[in-house]
């Protein structure tokens, strides 16, 4: 009985083996939520036209969409995510040790980042319950936020089960540069607001 128990929990054994460091595991979330919010903002800027959205009645709280602030957001949500990996610590092992460990984060974080979120904009709870905004615009949201939080718990899963696998740590890096020179850019070369 003890030789099929440990059997079957080795099968769903990082290749690592799980000694991932803390702050690894920080770098490794903080890189992937950046990257991806940034992939996903760029897409979903184009399909949703945020630049007219954020023009509108209803978004007239955000800044314009030329902003400095809105232009290094990306850039800046790797605080972001290091600050949410630091609230996931205490369960890693539970999403790296798992083969269903990504369905687990996205879980945790489509529910308590986004719908369940403390905030009476679009899409969230609240917004619904003290928000005057239409059911469309409440709609409009979901698709960005469900294809991010899926795409961030299966690379971050992926990459934190093998955090020396190069296929994985390549192209994040790559794309973090980007985000980086990207954002710097878009600061010194848009006239100011």
């Amino acid at each position: 009985m003890t030789t099929e128990v440990k059997e079957q929990s080795s099968v769903d054994e990082p290749k690592d083996g799980g000694q991932t460091s803390v702050f690894g595991f920080i770098g490794r979330y903080a890189v992937t939520h950046t990257v991806v919010y940034f992939i996903a903002g760029l897409i979903f800027s184009i399909l949703v036209n945020y630049r007219e959205l954020f023009a509108t009645t209803a978004y007239s709280y955000m800044r314009p969409f030329d902003h400095p602030l809105v232009i290094l957001g990306p850039l800046l949500n790797l605080f972001r995510g290091a600050l949410l990996a630091v609230a996931f610590v205490p369960f890693r092992k539970v999403i790296v040790g798992s083969k269903r460990g990504w369905v687990y984060l996205f879980s945790a974080l489509w529910i308590l980042t986004n719908v369940g979120a403390d905030a009476a904009d679009p899409g969230k709870i609240e917004g619904f319950i003290y928000g005057d905004y239409s059911v469309g615009l409440h709609l409009a949201t979901f698709p960005e936020f469900t294809v991010q939080t899926l795409a961030f718990a299966w690379i971050f899963h992926t990459w934190e089960r093998n955090p020396r696998d190069k296929r994985v740590f390549i192209p994040l890096i790559a794309a973090l540069a980007i985000v980086v020179v990207v954002a710097i850019l878009g600061v010194l070369f848009t006239a100011p607001a």
